[in-house]
């Protein structure tokens, strides 16, 4: 019952959208051709749209909540366990009611349609056959009132045959050449998929009165009196429709199809008009859209599945760039490079990948096309795409070491000169052991042996005592290692401070040399700092 629901409601969505438009924009001009073309797009939509399935990947991760445990058998003696009666209390299922009796009535509607096709087929044989301007006519006393079913016009006598009648012919006759029993025959389907949805009588009236207007357009451009033509049509006797799929002459005899005759009005922009379907389509298929979840563990599994029949190697290198002083006192840029072991390397939406070695190197299978991703905790991640080169080298840039923050302590400690800092041990948990790896982001950071606001106390004093002797004035930027032992390694300077500056700020740090290493898992390893030096 829920998914005919949703079908009824996304039928009900469309026909209201192009409702709303055609009586906004276009029902007062007299593109009724347009108009035919625009309302039978939405017949369309109205029908098959709501069985179209329409939905979109949402692509997620499924992850087994750590809470959650499979039961196994654990041999443990199973109890009977005596349970009360439960007395089930049965109530009544409104909702499987009402699909059936919407079923009884739609099936009501069908058997109507089907019984309007038999009797105009049944009609054409019993019918006499008249020949009219290349158009033959079929005559029977059955017929109320001049109409066409199907690519057959129906008229009760031979009377219509006469010249002053001969208006009601043309009338029906561009019914038949047009083909408007699809759009009545659309129009009764609909009428049987939503026999309970008001809109779908006005849609249906919509459709059969425009109709009704191309028709007497194309009669009144033929040469004929507007004021002839309306006397015909009031002088038509009244009687009830025989054929719901029939296009009668006496329909819609009321002011507003009288009111149409006599537009003339058309715009400009009338077929332009029809590109307002496209953003009505683009909102009825986004509305009725519905997200497909995915696994990204699936796709990628699709993914790996491919064979792959190319053995590549290549190495993965750590680049770094410092400034090393000269025998001449100056400072240059140099790279410093080197193999990078437990690099992950994997091809790009897969699960398949390798890890490097001591050396930095790694073998795996790809195919052309497969982009390689090259991942490392203390590192900038790359991608290279393999293109069938025999050899692949990625240099991976080491992350932008963190700097120590001093904003807290500047304004204490700058500029003042101290020889009297005590200094009192911090108190950390030894490390497990030593590794020769340096790390960009550790679980524990670096602290000084006395604490950061003792360090930057010692920083401020010793660049305030050489500020004095020798009046430097400015900053420098020095980026350092603390080793897996807690000494400072590989200092440097970045920026445009002069050399003197530079090599004073370089001493200070080397000089504040009491570190608490960095841990990772427990272990000690190396770690990068950057800290400003002010004189």
């Amino acid at each position: 019952m829920e998914h005919i629901q949703a079908i009824l409601l996304k039928s009900s969505v469309a026909l209201a959208a192009f409702l709303l438009v055609y009586y906004t924009f276009l029902r007062k001009t007299s593109d009724f051709n347009i108009h035919r073309a625009f309302l039978m797009v939405g017949l369309g939509l109205a029908i098959v749209l709501p069985f179209v399935n329409i939905t979109y990947p949402v692509y997620v991760q499924m992850e087994m909540p750590e809470y959650l445990e499979i039961a196994t058998d654990t041999g443990v003696e199973t109890i009977a366990v005596a349970t009360p009666d439960i007395v089930s209390v049965e109530r009544t299922d409104w909702s499987n009611i009402l699909f059936w009796i919407y079923c009884a009535v739609s099936s009501l509607f069908i058997i109507r349609l089907m019984i309007s096709v038999i009797f105009g087929i049944r009609l054409t044989y019993k019918a006499k056959k008249v020949k009219w301007r290349d158009t033959y006519l079929y005559i029977h006393s059955s017929v109320n009132n001049p109409m066409v079913f199907g690519n057959q016009i129906f008229l009760k006598d031979s009377t219509y045959l006469q010249p002053e009648k001969e208006q009601v012919l043309i009338h029906e006759q561009i019914h038949q050449q047009q083909r408007h029993w699809v759009d009545m025959l659309m129009s009764e389907l609909l009428l049987a998929m939503a026999w309970f949805n008001p809109l779908a009588y006005i849609y249906r009236k919509t459709v059969l009165n425009n109709l009704e207007y191309i028709a007497d357009r194309g009669v009144l451009n033929t040469g004929l009196q507007l004021n002839t033509y309306i006397q015909s049509i009031l002088c038509e006797t009244m009687g009830a429709e025989t054929i719901v799929l029939a296009n009668h002459f006496r329909t819609s005899q009321n002011k507003q199809r009288l009111k149409m005759m006599k537009n003339v009005k058309q715009s400009k922009y009338g077929k332009w008009k029809l590109l307002t379907i496209l953003p009505l389509l683009g909102i009825m298929l986004w509305a009725f859209s519905e997200p497909e979840y995915v696994s990204k563990d699936e796709v990628q599994a699709q993914v790996s599945n491919i064979e792959r029949t190319e053995l590549v190697k290549g190495r993965a290198l750590q680049t770094d760039t410092l400034e090393v002083r000269q025998e001449d006192g100056t400072y240059q840029q140099q790279i410093v490079v080197g193999g990078l072991r437990d690099v992950n390397v994997v091809i790009k939406g897969t699960n398949l990948g390798t890890f490097t070695n001591d050396d930095g190197k790694f073998e795996l299978k790809m195919n052309v096309g497969d982009v390689l991703v090259f991942s490392h905790l203390s590192f900038k991640t790359k991608e290279i795409k393999y293109t069938g080169q025999e050899y692949i080298g990625a240099a991976l840039a080491g992350a932008s070491p963190r700097v120590l923050k001093s904003e807290k302590y500047r304004a204490k400690y700058f500029g003042k000169a101290n020889n009297n800092i005590k200094l009192k041990e911090v108190n950390t948990k030894p490390s497990n052991s030593k590794g020769d790896e340096m790390f960009m982001a550790v679980e524990e950071l670096p602290q000084y042996k006395y604490g950061m606001e003792t360090y930057f106390a010692q920083l401020y004093s010793k660049s305030a005592k050489i500020a004095k002797e020798k009046g430097f004035k400015g900053s420098a930027d020095v980026r350092f290692y603390v080793d897996q032992s807690g000494n400072v390694n590989w200092p440097a300077v970045s920026g445009d401070s002069e050399a003197e500056l530079k090599e004073a700020a370089v001493k200070i740090v080397k000089e504040l040399n009491d570190w608490i290493p960095a841990k990772q898992r427990g272990n000690a390893v190396s770690y990068s700092y950057s800290v400003k030096v002010e004189f």
